[in-house]
């Protein structure tokens, strides 16, 4: 097919009907379809143009667009895209875009066309990333395409917003008239807006309209209940380590911070509308807002509600369960904290039966959910943390609590044992399998070094025995190195063996198991590192006078520690996390002074004030 002149072109697509047309009768239509044209013609425009969009080659989309202009709105892909689409959706360069759209499209409804799927180039540029300066060019000539939707309440704010993109979802929302969208929709970007943490754009949502802080969706979901089902802190330090957050945790923090305020400004924004509300939906709404944070381990939440309104925090589920036995059952520590603060109310709250007889202490006997158990690493450490929290929740509840039997006859202590003999085995494999390698590497460590202590580097001296190099000051570190290696193998072997021996009790995995494990591991690597410094030393005392250049033995010295940064890498979060779960543990229950903070600096008033409303609100409900 020729380029230019009257010959015919490919069929065009207009709703359903498929219309044949020659260039010499009428232009040629913005709904051009290459693909349902000759291939020719598509191979030889419609590829070219399609990959020059993908890549920003404004240069080769030019050449093109110049001989045939009619192509800058014709579909060039098989999901009906064009041109603009295809640039939008790749995330192309915002010379590209104001470069097509400046000197091809033509006219403002150019920009609102529309992909196969229904969805416009502003759309496609909302979803692949913050290329806001090409979203701006594109509104500046069309000030409506904020306006048209994908679906149904589907703008491109909402779109730039469900995918994350912050930069992009401020600016739309700047120049996005929210009131001429349906309340539904502007609930759904708030909500979108809170699921993606920008906390930002859903904090300026709520400031231009105020009551979608009463708002119920079809779901039965309130703001501040989707705004309960997100942290907004960090957890807690001692809920895993690693390299890896060693490393990146500093600037997590803050790249967090920022969005944490806005979080925290958001829900003093929906809590003030919300306590505006009638007693009856005020109390529904903050009674689902309030177990659904707990679940969450939203605990910024719950201690803001209650500061407000005391009564929130002995609400129950529909199970009878109130937010500390929730707490206790989902393992969220900070929440169950809170319990400290209540003084002389804590024994009524740990006492609290459920619908099935289950008090607190059945609670901590019961399983938690697997995110909240894999906090700390392997299973042994999953038992030993189990054991923690039912020895923490035991102390807080009356004698007769912890034998009391529930509705299917189990004593909190029966319960845990039966519901934790899973997990017991689990953690006695772990660890048997644990402690079976090591000791193989700790056996080879001291034979290596018992070895080296009766082959002396040089020998001895046939007429007096006393080694060669006695006298060189590298052999003396040798002789140290040596020593040291093989006490401390010998110390990881015994270790290891007790682990190997133990009967696995349900207590042997609170604190005897993790220090024997504690002790091997860190007693193994220290035998390897000083059992490498003793191979170096070796090979200096040997090497150094015959080797030619005396920077050879310090290469080898320097390559030596090569094992031992491997091991360090491999066994040191292990090794941190034995030692945060075993002995950092002391931390994990305490009195934060969360709720009551202001008791620190001497405000006793306003403690006494909220500690008296939650204990009357107790009393009433008993």
């Amino acid at each position: 097919m020729e380029d230019t002149g009257g010959s015919d072109v490919p069929p065009v697509n207009i709703g359903d009907q498929v219309i044949g047309m020659t260039q010499t009768d009428i232009p040629l239509p913005r709904c051009l379809d290459l693909l349902d044209g000759p291939a020719e013609y598509y191979l030889k425009w419609g590829v070219p143009l399609h990959r020059a969009a993908m890549e920003s080659d404004w240069k080769t989309a030019e050449k093109i667009l110049q001989q045939q202009p009619n192509l800058a709105t014709a579909l060039v892909d098989i999901l009906g895209m064009n041109v603009l689409h295809v640039a939008c959706r790749a995330n192309s360069s915002t010379y590209f875009i104001k470069q097509l759209v400046a000197n091809y499209m033509n006219t403002p409804e150019d920009l609102a066309l529309r992909s196969m799927e229904g969805t416009t180039g502003l759309m496609f540029l909302a979803q692949s990333g913050n290329n806001v300066e090409a979203a701006r060019f594109m509104i500046e000539k069309n000030g409506s395409l904020p306006l048209v939707e994908y679906n149904i309440g589907y703008y491109p704010v909402t779109c730039a917003t469900s995918w994350g993109h912050g930069k992009m979802a401020s600016y739309l929302l700047s120049v996005t008239d929210l009131h001429q969208v349906s309340i539904a929709d502007r609930f759904n970007l708030l909500k979108q807006a809170i699921l993606t943490d920008l906390y930002d754009v859903a904090l300026e949502i709520v400031n231009k309209f105020p009551d979608l802080a009463l708002y119920k969706d079809e779901e039965g979901n309130y703001a501040l209940q989707v705004l309960a089902g997100k942290r907004l802190k960090p957890h807690s330090p001692h809920e895993g380590w690693s390299w890896t957050k060693l490393i990146s945790g500093r600037y997590e923090a803050r790249q967090n911070k920022n969005m944490d305020d806005k979080g925290l400004e958001l829900v003093d924004k929906l809590r003030g509308q919300i306590l505006r509300a009638g007693t009856t939906e005020r109390t529904v709404l903050l009674r689902l807002t309030v177990l659904d944070a707990v679940k969450h381990g939203n605990v910024e939440l719950i201690v803001k509600i209650f500061r407000t309104y005391p009564p929130s925090i002995w609400v129950l589920d529909q199970n009878g369960r109130s937010i500390f036995s929730l707490a206790i059952l989902n393992r969220q520590v900070e929440i169950f904290n809170l319990i400290y603060e209540l003084q002389g109310s804590k024994v009524p709250c740990a006492v609290l039966r459920d619908r099935e007889n289950n008090n607190a202490l059945h609670m901590a006997a019961m399983m938690p959910p697997k995110e909240s158990l894999n906090v700390v690493t392997g299973a042994a450490l999953q038992m030993q943390r189990e054991l923690l929290w039912f020895k923490e929740v035991e102390n807080l509840v009356t004698p007769e609590a912890k034998v009391l039997l529930n509705k299917n006859k189990y004593t909190p202590y029966s319960l845990f044992t039966e519901n934790h003999e899973t997990l017991r085995k689990d953690g006695e494999k772990w660890m048997k399998t644990t402690a079976t390698s090591c000791f193989v590497v700790a056996a080879l460590v001291a034979t290596i070094a018992f070895t080296s202590a009766l082959t002396l580097p040089g020998g001895d001296d046939q007429n007096s025995g006393i080694p060669i190099f006695q006298r060189d000051p590298i052999f003396m570190t040798f002789a140290i190195a040596d020593a040291i290696s093989l006490v401390s193998s010998s110390i990881a072997i015994v270790m290891f063996l007790g682990i190997l021996t133990s009967r696995y009790a349900q207590d042997d995995f609170l604190t005897s198991l993790p220090f024997k494990l504690l002790i091997g591991l860190s007693t193994l690597f220290l035998s390897i590192a000083l059992m490498m410094v003793a191979f170096a030393s070796t090979f200096f005392i040997i090497f150094k006078a015959k080797l030619p250049l005396t920077s050879i033995p310090a290469v080898v010295a320097i390559l030596t520690t090569i094992p031992i940064a491997i091991f360090a890498f491999d066994q040191f979060p292990l090794l941190i996390d034995i030692y945060l779960s075993t002995y950092g543990a002391k931390h994990l229950f305490r009195n934060n002074h969360r709720i009551y903070e202001e008791k620190k600096n001497g405000g006793h008033g306003h403690f006494l004030q909220l500690k008296t409303l939650a204990l009357n609100w107790l009393g009433r409900n008993n």
